[in-house]
């Protein structure tokens, strides 16, 4: 068989696998079966040689989209209600603030063997850290959505269910029982937490909390005003760690390393820098998608092979919904990842063309990609969040280019500070400089009334139908996408 015959039973394979999933959710046993056997006979029409060896490709990769189903939705599936007495292990970075902190805390089994994850609020002034083994007695409850602060409708419970965390425990107390003396993924999130502490040392806020989201994908020293700006200006994602953010981090060291080193060892050093990278900053589903994507361009140049990006793309998509299906279910922002980085991937050569009108290549690919992505995305925002922000594109295309120079220069100033407080100076100064201009402008577009509009509802079929749209202008103005 040819490499595009492979690649196409591959795709076919994987669109099979993700159906399977879907359905599991939703229909009977026997009516998994029937359209299992349905969608098999369908994948067929698309290939022409090999029926019968892509017809048991395709039964195996459903059905195994049910079994992993199947397997997630039995795992630490236990809702924990009302007043009750708790002991278990602390499974993620405690999350601080001023007077409180939460955590997630895997239960031990019962006496029915049932296992439970429950986020745990916790107003004691003790520090818990990840591995601790606790008890407390909580007051337990379901998780219910909530109102944000633009006025949109927060789907709490799937943000929660995504990581199976059926519970949430209010309590005062806390009592540790055993501290692991050492974990390997304790040993990250504490250097991330000294990562941040040291980037707050240096920079004075709002700056220190922007670098902070920026790097680590920390908003917890970032006003709920400033949040609520982004928000309204569709610009949020730049204090997550995206994609986008990956890339930048991953080129930075990867040319770092070239200076120093034979470009096969700084590949691998790359390499390993990334998976460190995601590993520290709590392995989000952004990250890890844009880690994998990364993971595969750098074994592909290691071993002299052609990378191609949408394969990548899919292959991580693919993987992380095996690893853990619930991601590809109920995880927004892995949807809202791989839906931008599709659109990049698929859109921005069309619309470019569309823009031979502007005189320098730069100025065009900001307009391409911004609007590629945001294209892609527009639908499913609208259907989740019932809102859309009117000035999102362009605010993005003034201030997206920032964010490379904002991290460069609060990466270069905080290497300085370590040799030199006053070397470092004009440095940070222009990172504080850069930072503010940059909230400046998102404040600007986040006062105007118009820029950011809520809607009671958008229909499913509407989504479906700006997706048919979307298709639609990418198979009448298609270019060679090269899978």
């Amino acid at each position: 068989m040819s490499s595009k015959q492979i690649s196409k039973i591959f795709f076919t394979c994987g669109l099979s696998f993700l159906i399977g999933i879907l359905l599991f959710n939703y229909v009977s046993f026997l009516g998994y079966i029937f359209f299992g056997f349905l969608i098999s006979l369908f994948f067929l029409f698309f290939h022409r040689a090999k029926k019968v060896l892509v017809f048991i490709l395709v039964c195996i990769s459903f059905l195994t989209g049910g079994l992993r189903a199947y397997q997630s939705q039995l795992k630490d599936a236990t809702y924990l209600v009302g007043s009750r007495s708790v002991s278990g292990q602390v499974i993620s970075n405690p999350k601080k603030t001023t007077f409180s902190q939460s955590f997630v805390v895997k239960t031990y089994p019962n006496d029915e063997g049932d296992i439970a994850r429950v986020l745990v609020r916790n107003k004691s002034v003790d520090t818990f850290m990840y591995g601790d083994k606790v008890t407390f007695h909580g007051t337990c409850m379901k998780p219910k959505n909530f109102t944000t602060s633009v006025g949109t409708e927060f789907d709490y419970k799937n943000y929660l269910k995504k990581d199976h965390i059926f519970s949430i425990c209010q309590t005062s107390a806390i009592t540790l029982k055993k501290r692991v003396e050492y974990s390997f993924v304790r040993s990250l999130y504490t250097f991330s937490e000294r990562i941040n502490q040291y980037i707050h040392n240096i920079f004075v806020n709002p700056t220190a909390g922007i670098v902070s989201g920026m790097f680590l994908g920390s908003r917890s020293s970032i006003p709920e005003s400033i949040q609520t700006d982004f928000t309204k200006t569709g610009t949020i994602h730049l204090l997550a760690l995206s994609g986008f953010n990956i890339t930048i981090v991953a080129l930075f060291f990867n040319r770092l390393f070239s200076i120093f080193l034979k470009k096969q060892y700084a590949l691998v050093l790359s390499l390993c820098t990334i998976c460190f990278f995601v590993l520290m900053t709590g392995a989000q589903a952004s990250a890890v998608r844009a880690g994998i994507m990364v993971a595969i361009s750098i074994s592909a140049e290691l071993f002299y092979k052609k990378y191609t990006p949408l394969r990548a793309l899919i292959v991580a998509g693919l993987f992380m919904t095996f690893l853990e299906p619930y991601t590809f279910l109920y995880d927004v922002s892995f949807h809202l990842s791989f839906l931008a980085t599709f659109g990049l991937l698929t859109l921005e050569n069309q619309i470019k063309s569309f823009l031979s009108f502007l005189q320098f290549d730069f100025i065009k690919t900001i307009f391409s990609v911004s609007l590629a992505a945001q294209i892609m995305t527009l639908p499913y925002v609208l259907y989740v969040f019932q809102s859309v922000s009117v000035s999102g594109f362009l605010v993005n295309i003034v201030v997206a280019p920032l964010v490379p120079i904002v991290m460069f220069t609060s990466f270069f100033g905080a290497t300085l500070y370590s040799l030199s407080e006053l070397f470092s100076s004009p440095v940070v100064n222009l990172a504080n400089f850069l930072v503010t201009f940059m909230l400046r402008i998102i404040s600007y577009f986040a006062d105007i009334k118009t820029s950011f509009l809520v809607f009671s509802q958008v229909p499913l079929h509407l989504t479906l139908f700006l997706y048919i749209l979307v298709f639609f202008f990418m198979y009448e103005y298609r270019k060679k996408i090269d899978f």
